[in-house]
């Protein structure tokens, strides 16, 4: 079993990368303009299908407030997600509309005869 010291601590870092991971989801996906390949930081580690480990024991009292926030903070980005997602669904039905350039005839005028 967990010492009454570690789960706090345990749990506030489990806050911390569910916290992490809800700002990333709506941050730039290409933060570094020298690596230009719109790839997301390397260096961030998703928290993934998030399971609670059942050596954290319960959400211990003084964290409720904070797991509440981070809850909180995880709706508000999946509802800028969703925004964003019906933006870029309008910019393509846009994109669709511009009709194909095929081409229909001569690519050179002969202006001279």
């Amino acid at each position: 079993m967990a010492s009454p010291d570690r789960t706090p601590r345990s749990w506030t870092e489990v806050l911390d990368a569910l916290e992490a991971d809800a700002l990333f989801a709506v941050s730039d996906p290409d933060p570094d303009p020298e690596r230009g390949d719109g790839a997301p930081d390397p260096g961030h580690r998703s928290a993934g299908d998030w399971r609670p480990d059942p050596e954290l024991g319960a959400l211990p009292d003084e964290l409720h407030e904070r797991a509440a926030e981070v809850l909180a903070l995880q709706r508000e980005m999946l509802e800028l997600l969703i925004e964003e997602r019906r933006s870029v669904r309008r910019h393509l039905e846009a994109v669709r509309t511009v009709p194909d350039v095929a081409a229909s005839g001569a690519v050179y005028l002969d202006v001279q005869g």
